[in-house]
């Protein structure tokens, strides 16, 4: 680069900093005051504005910028810190208002930034320039934010000055003025101080004020022996009986207790105001030793922690303890409660199930067997309802088979329908026998059902006398004696005719009205499980109710092929077009009955009392079972009585125990909170009567209102 070029380049950078003007200044705002900036610029130039309140009050000022013409231009309003760039519409003085008139006390200072011209250019483009333009344009770039960044920290710098200078003059005057404040209560208001004593060192703040001295324990027990002494000889008084009646005395109890004894002892008052009772010396002299080395003070202080700390929430724990018990026994109350409900409904649902009322249980029982032949001759009316049933059966069977079934489709029904509920051997052998031994029932009775039943015989029991005359008297004269009369004995030669073998007495069969019983088993004896009706034999009821569901089972296919696909039923009953006419005219709704028919069999067969006597009659250990569970479920019922008996008896000793405790805590509190203003007085006159308070828990114990509690 020659000479010229040189030359040439500084020639350009002068030539835009000689087209670049403005203002730079920082100034001091008053309160209440308006200062204004005037600047030249020509048309269609740019120009920068800046503004920033360095200090005073909010740092806030009202900007305006206005136009040769009067037009507002830029506007803030209570703003700390802006900028704004336009570009000149017209030539002339343009006008930079800084207004603090809102401000009524506080000076502001502000710097302001006002730049006319453009300072990134560097002028007309030069060809063989362009590398060195480009770089000095940099350079000027980066110069002016130096500038700025100075500026910037300058002001910040400022303004942190200000505001510790201002912090500091506060921070000042605070102490001083809390200090004039500290002296002037400290002189004149020290009365007005109250003195706070937590209640839990009270004993340790009075000893180390050297109030009291650290072996006042030892001190105080003679002080004890006399105080003993001295109530065995007490005149009768209400207040003195009062102030002895279960509580620990005080030195305060014995201030009392010597105003009282003036009043008694008034008469043994001498001139010099001296006292010659015993009493009043004793108690006076009781006094003066609480008083030396502020004995009183210590134990009264030690009675008021030992009341606060230990018995006060012992006491209190102890009532909450009970109330914890009362809660756990109202739960266990209502448990047992529900338990004896449970046990109560299960045991009425059974004996309503059985038909008994759960007094007698083994003897109702036994007496509800013998209903069961009847609800059997109930079932078996109904049972002839399901002829139809039974034919359509058979047919559908048959027809399947194409022949007749060998063992024949649900005999057992059909023999029911046909001959009724009769007995197993007439199931068997096809005729009726000649006399039937049900064996009897098994059920042993205890020995209270034994009783109860004895009696019931006796008083059903009555002996019929017919009519007797009970006036007349027996006639004797009828009745004829013979003297010396002989015994006729008959024939005495029987050995004779015993040996007679053979004796022809000619007398028939038919005479006799003897029967000889044929071969095989004609004219029987039905005994043991062939002597119960098939409804009532285990085995062949058995065999009745698989036939009962084999119908029903039948009969609900029917419906659902009946209700099915028609395309299904179509072929179905194509398929039984050579069947008899009651397989062919079959219908929904007479299948349906047909159906309901069989169910209702089967409900009055299965039902739970039924069941309930067929197992009974059956099983002694189903009886024994029933029994025992019946028992069990009224011993549970006992059990649970008892226990709530026994769970309220408990609850209530509990809430007698609270009632009682409850006015000992009251009285124990109204104790203490007398003792703690009394303490308070006393510590209050040691110390010009300044104002005294125990802090601390002795505070938290509510006093509660007799007179509202009741």
């Amino acid at each position: 680069m020659d000479y010229w070029s040189i030359c040439l380049l500084f020639i350009s950078l002068f030539g835009t900093i000689l087209r670049t003007g403005g203002v730079e200044l920082s100034f001091e705002l008053p309160d209440n005051a308006k200062q204004c900036f005037y600047q030249d610029i020509e048309k269609n130039a740019t120009a920068l504005f800046e503004f920033q309140v360095v200090t005073g009050g909010q740092y806030d000022v009202d900007v305006i910028l206005e136009a040769p013409n009067k037009e507002i231009i830029y506007k803030q309003i209570k703003t700390q810190f802006d900028s704004h760039q336009f570009t000149a519409s017209m030539t002339g003085a343009y006008k930079a208002c800084f207004s603090n008139e809102f401000s009524t006390f506080s000076h502001k200072l502000v710097y302001m930034d006002f730049r006319v011209g453009d300072q990134s250019s560097l002028g007309e483009h030069v060809t063989v320039m362009t590398q060195m333009e480009s770089s000095a344009q940099t350079v000027h770039k980066n110069l002016n934010s130096i500038l700025d960044y100075q500026t910037h920290h300058r002001l910040r710098e400022a303004q942190g000055r200000k505001r510790a200078e201002d912090l500091n003059t506060r921070v000042l005057l605070w102490s001083v003025m809390e200090t004039i404040t500290i002296l002037v209560i400290s002189v004149g208001q020290e009365q007005d101080i109250p003195i706070d004593i937590n209640s839990g060192k009270l004993l340790e703040w009075l000893i180390n004020r050297r109030h009291c001295t650290k072996d006042w324990h030892v001190m105080v027990l003679p002080i004890r022996e006399k105080i003993n002494n001295a109530i065995q000889d007490m005149p009768i008084h209400e207040g003195i009986a009062k102030l002895l009646s279960g509580s620990y005395i005080n030195y305060f109890h014995c201030l009392k207790i010597v105003e009282i004894l003036k009043e008694t002892e008034a008469d043994t008052k001498n001139v010099f105001g001296r006292y010659g009772s015993q009493r009043m010396k004793d108690w006076q002299e009781i006094l003066r030793l609480y008083e030396k080395d502020n004995i009183y003070l210590a134990e009264v202080a030690q009675i008021l922690i030992r009341n606060i700390n230990y018995e006060i929430p012992s006491t209190k724990k102890q009532i909450q303890k009970l109330e914890q018990i009362q809660i756990e026994l109202e739960k266990k109350e209502a448990d047992y409660k529900k338990s004896e409900n449970i046990a109560k409904s299960e045991f009425n649902l059974l004996c309503k199930q059985l038909g008994i009322p759960g007094e007698q249980i083994k003897l109702e029982l036994t007496e509800k067997v013998k209903e069961l032949p009847e609800i059997y001759e109930k079932i078996a009316k109904k049972i002839k309802s399901l002829e139809k049933v039974v034919e359509f059966y058979c047919a559908f069977v048959n027809y399947t088979l194409g022949r007749q079934h060998d063992g024949g489709c649900v005999p057992m029904v059909k023999y029911i329908i046909d001959k009724g509920n009769t007995t197993t051997y007439e199931w068997i052998y096809g005729e009726a026998p000649l006399s039937v031994s049900e064996p009897p029932l098994n059920i042993s009775l205890n020995n209270d059902d034994l009783e109860n039943k004895k009696i019931e015989d006796i008083d059903n029991i009555g002996i019929d006398f017919g009519k007797i005359d009970i006036n007349s008297g027996i006639n004797f004269e009828d009745i004829m004696l013979e003297v010396g009369g002989e015994i006729d004995w008959g024939d005495e030669n029987v050995d004779e005719a015993i040996e007679d073998e053979n004796i022809d007495y000619n007398i028939s069969l038919e005479e006799s009205g003897i029967v000889v019983e044929a071969a095989g088993h004609e004219g029987g004896i039905a005994t043991g499980s062939k002597a119960y009706t098939i409804l009532d034999n285990p085995s062949t009821r058995n065999d009745f109710i698989n036939q009962l569901f084999e119908l029903e089972a039948f009969l609900k296919v029917r419906l659902y092929e009946f209700k099915g696909d028609d395309s299904v039923n179509f072929l179905s009953f194509s398929q039984l077009q050579d069947s008899s006419s009651i397989v062919q005219y079959s219908t929904l709704e007479n299948t349906q009955n047909m159906l309901d028919n069989v169910q209702v069999v089967l409900s009055e067969i299965l039902d739970t009392k039924v069941q309930h006597l067929h197992n009974i009659k059956h099983s002694v250990r189903y009886v024994d079972v029933l029994t025992s569970s019946l028992k069990q479920k009224l011993s549970l019922v006992e059990k649970m009585v008892i226990l709530q008996k026994n769970v309220k008896e408990k609850r209530e000793n509990s809430g007698e125990d609270i009632n009682s405790i409850r006015p000992y805590l009251q009285l124990l509190i109204q104790r203490t909170k007398e003792l703690q203003t009394e303490i308070e007085q006393d510590i209050s006159k040691k110390y010009k009567n300044r104002i005294v308070h125990l802090t601390g828990s002795i505070n938290m114990f509510p006093l509660k209102n007799n007179k509202n509690e009741n």
